[in-house]
């Protein structure tokens, strides 16, 4: 003889199906918040903060609804509540910060928040569709389901704030949008110039299929296509100008990325690796004397072999150009 009734075997065999998929998307956004909070740092990002405390009250959310799985209809729909207030006082949260970044802008990393945006988007929908198949067993249920989905957006809505900052010409200039499709891998040329440009598919074809020497010309042809169409053809030559200059000619062209020191940072000189740093060219001291060691960094077109030499006032008086690598270039004057 069954030692339960069927009602209470079905109601036991469901509540068991939910403490399991509570426990998975525990899991997940216990790790992603983890993981995304550290992202949100490194890439100076508020958007990526909302959503790393997003993740954090979801973990929250779903270790209550685990408690209220086999509690009353009343104690279901008093977590339910609470778990609205977890959300309202993250929000509340990041409007302290967006209201902070109003008084002490600061520029985000768009490469960390596209990227990290998508991990969370995929890590979201996992939940999501566990979740789905219990979306109206009961209030409880329906509340993480609710969470999980407003999660999505908010993924989405970071993506496109990544976006946004890619396409500000305050935050990324004309000239490095316009290095980003230069520097197109050969296999991408055909696919990008059909999906961002306006080009006829045949010609497109012909590009893409281009090969040895010949691709380069086809990536300014997509470099101009898309600089044009986001920031207008004299942009986009603007642009091809200073890295035929830069790259061809060794000079320095009107469209290069600028950067201003006050004549307090640089004071009596600073040594390379300083200099580097307070100019926003390098995250750290130690990936300075990286790019040193490796011979990547030239100042003026010279290789520099010393991290500690100084850089002076005079030296930058006239803009200094900084080359780091074989595809970033700045010129670095003193305020006047």
């Amino acid at each position: 003889m069954s030692g339960c009734g069927n009602d209470n075997c079905s109601l036991n065999a469901l509540r068991e199906k939910q403490r399991g998929t509570l426990q998975i998307v525990l899991g997940i956004n216990a790790v992603m918040f983890l993981v995304i909070a550290a992202a949100a740092l490194y890439g100076n990002t508020t958007a990526l903060l909302a959503d790393s405390l997003d993740n954090l009250g979801d973990a929250l959310t779903y270790g209550l609804s685990l408690y209220a799985v086999s509690r009353s209809t009343a104690v279901k729909a008093r977590v339910a509540l609470f778990k609205g207030g977890l959300i309202f006082l993250a929000a509340c949260a990041v409007a302290a910060q967006i209201v902070y970044k109003l008084f002490v802008p600061s520029v985000p990393v768009f490469e960390v928040m596209g990227a990290f945006s998508l991990i969370g988007l995929a890590a979201n929908s996992i939940c999501l569709f566990l979740l789905w198949r219990h979306r109206h067993e009961d209030v409880n249920m329906n509340s993480v389901w609710e969470c999980s989905r407003n999660d999505i957006a908010s993924n989405l809505s970071v993506f496109a704030a990544a976006g946004a900052v890619w396409l500000n010409a305050e935050m990324l200039s004309p000239y490095d949008f316009w290095q980003f499709w230069r520097n197109a891998t050969d296999a991408d040329v055909g696919r990008f110039l059909k999906l961002y440009t306006e080009l006829p598919v045949d010609e497109c074809d012909r590009l893409g299929a281009l090969g040895g020497s010949e691709i380069n010309a086809a990536k300014i042809r997509l470099a101009n296509a898309v600089t044009t169409l986001c920031h207008g053809a004299e942009a986009a030559a603007a642009a091809e100008a200073t890295a035929r200059a830069v790259f061809e000619e060794g000079g320095v062209g009107e469209a290069l990325e600028v950067v201003t020191l006050s004549t307090a940072t640089l004071g009596d000189g600073l040594a390379n690796t300083h200099f580097l740093v307070s100019a926003g060219l390098v995250k750290s001291g130690k990936e300075a004397k990286r790019l040193v060691g490796e011979k990547g960094l030239r100042f003026n077109n010279e290789v520099v072999s010393d991290p500690n030499a100084l850089v002076t006032r005079e030296l930058v008086a006239d803009g200094l150009k900084v080359s780091i690598g074989k595809k970033r270039h700045a010129l670095v004057r003193v305020a006047s």
